[in-house]
């Protein structure tokens, strides 16, 4: 490519910031081993005390467990057996205070 004195402007193609990233007390969801066909450990960062729904839906968005609990200024851990799910993709969500947050 030949330099023909041509200036060019780069911008960011993707947001590098939201509202919910820049937030403070945004809660988190992670699921690991992924993928797994056992034991599968969910775990939410909440930066205050809330009650959280967890959720794993399968690729048609069909639930295919969920669990309630109560986390502090924590990050809680909840170990779920994943055996018996169908194989394929699958989506965890925590929500709290009717915000979704999800993790493929």
């Amino acid at each position: 490519m030949q330099d023909d004195g041509s200036v060019f402007e780069y911008g960011a193609r993707y947001p590098v910031a939201t509202d919910e990233q820049v937030e403070t007390g945004a809660l988190t969801v992670s699921a690991f081993p992924n993928p797994s066909a056992g034991p599968l450990t969910v775990a939410v960062d909440a930066p205050q005390a809330t009650d959280v729904t967890l959720e794993a839906l399968d690729a048609l968005g069909r639930r295919v467990w969920r669990e309630s609990l109560r986390l502090g200024v924590e990050v809680g851990r909840v170990t779920v057996d994943a055996s018996g799910w169908a194989p394929g993709p699958h989506g965890v969500r925590a929500t709290s205070g009717g915000n979704p947050r999800q993790r493929r």
